[in-house]
């Protein structure tokens, strides 16, 4: 099979391209992925996360549960993806495939929503959506589709990180942050932007603004023990971590480019080294 595997939206403004083969094709009834994609169930198939590229356009993405995002087209609304936060696999939706006859489906996920008048008689594999608390992907998991109609009233922020080398800054974000690559756009070869998150955090790495290099300043708030914990692994990393003040004691992560990460303490409690 000849690489890269491409594939887009119905309007053509978003195209991506994979450069490994795309497996685990599978069929999902379960609830979420039927009002997804307004249909009984929705094709699905999977590859690492950092072999997908967007070459045209982006994706808007849409938090469909606390643990995952589900990419389409802003402009014509083609569901175009699903990812967990906590994974390093990341699935394309096999109808947007340029080629969706190469990759049959070897399996049936989430039967116990499946529609009692859907007949399947192909033979496949069935299995139910299970514990999602046994899944380490879904712990914690909250439903956020169709919350008494506020869904359009969440407003869905991304801070924008001006770098002078977007591959150098995600290679930092990802080898010593622990961010995972969720996409990145390239022109001409050189990598432009990208998005790399972490437990919700969703940062957009650019070169686009070199007057601005450095200056960004994100603002994350993390419970007492958790801080403390990310503290303590960094340290163990060898990421330079240091404290300041901001009317309350603040933990600080610089990039290569100076911008800085702030992480509040509670007023009352002082960094724990």
């Amino acid at each position: 099979m000849t690489l890269p595997i491409t594939g887009g939206c119905q309007c053509g403004a978003v195209r991506y391209a994979l450069r490994a083969v795309p497996g685990n094709a599978h069929f999902c009834h379960c609830r979420m992925c039927q009002r997804a994609v307004g249909g009984p169930f929705v094709a699905l198939t999977s590859m690492a996360r950092t072999e997908i590229e967007w070459t045209r356009g982006a994706p808007a993405f849409f938090q469909s549960s606390s643990v995952a995002k589900r990419g389409f087209c802003r402009d014509c609304g083609t569901p175009l993806s699903f990812a967990y936060d906590r994974s390093d696999r990341f699935s394309v939706t096999v109808g947007s495939l340029d080629h969706p006859e190469d990759y049959p489906i070897e399996r049936h996920f989430g039967v116990e929503s499946k529609m009692p008048w859907l007949k399947l008689g192909d033979g496949l594999p069935e299995e139910e959506t299970g514990d999602v608390e046994a899944d380490p992907r879904t712990v914690g998991m909250v439903d956020l589709q169709g919350q008494a109609g506020t869904a359009m009233e969440r407003w869905y922020t991304r801070s924008i990180v001006p770098v002078a080398d977007v591959t150098t800054s995600i290679a930092f974000y990802v080898t010593q942050l622990g961010f995972t690559e969720a996409w990145r756009h390239e022109d001409d070869g050189q990598c432009l932007v990208a998005q790399v998150a972490r437990a919700g955090c969703e940062l957009i790495l650019s070169s686009q603004w070199p007057a601005r290099v450095g200056q960004a300043l994100i603002f994350i708030s993390l419970d007492l023990e958790i801080l403390a914990a990310l503290r303590q692994d960094l340290e163990r990393r060898g990421v330079a971590v240091a404290d300041g003040r901001w009317g309350y004691p603040l933990m600080i992560l610089g990039d290569p480019d100076g911008n800085q990460l702030l992480f509040p303490y509670p007023s009352d409690t002082e960094p724990h080294t």
